[in-house]
């Protein structure tokens, strides 16, 4: 009786500690209002040790924002149709990858630059583009379909 006693004990106790974990800092959750005062229907997560991801709608859009523990924000992606990009974006992506299709795209902001970020399905690879305002392209990530 005593083991299992101990066993609902320690179970409660982790628990507790893994919500406890789990809550977003009252630092980052101020800085987010005061950012984003009308922003709705946040649904918040800790994405690595030290980012707090919010997913949000303003104005019926939705964004997801990254901030750090100690409430600095690190980026704000848009969620766009396909058909606001703009001409240099398609652009340098048809360049870059001609069969290509662009499957989602994003406005991007961070402290560093304004860009965009795209999903494109090329061939039997996805891909993740992060690109400038000016069609330049700063980053992909690479990822195989599953059949």
């Amino acid at each position: 009786m005593k083991a299992i006693q101990t066993l609902i004990l320690g179970t409660s106790i982790g628990i507790s500690f893994i919500s406890c974990a789990q809550q977003t800092p009252q630092k980052v959750t101020d800085v987010f209002k005061a950012k984003y005062p009308t922003a709705t229907h946040t649904k918040w997560e800790n994405e690595k040790e030290n980012t707090w991801e919010v997913e949000y709608k303003m104005n019926n859009i939705e964004h997801s924002s990254n901030f750090n523990n100690e409430g600095e924000w690190l980026e704000t992606e848009t969620e766009i149709k396909i058909s606001e990009l703009p001409a240099v974006i398609k652009n340098a992506i048809k360049a870059k990858y001609p069969t290509a299709e662009i499957e989602e795209a994003e406005k991007v902001e961070t402290p560093k630059y304004k860009g965009y970020e795209v999903e494109i399905e090329n061939g039997e690879t996805e891909m993740e583009i992060v690109l400038d305002e000016k069609g330049n392209i700063l980053e992909v990530k690479t990822e195989k379909e599953e059949e």
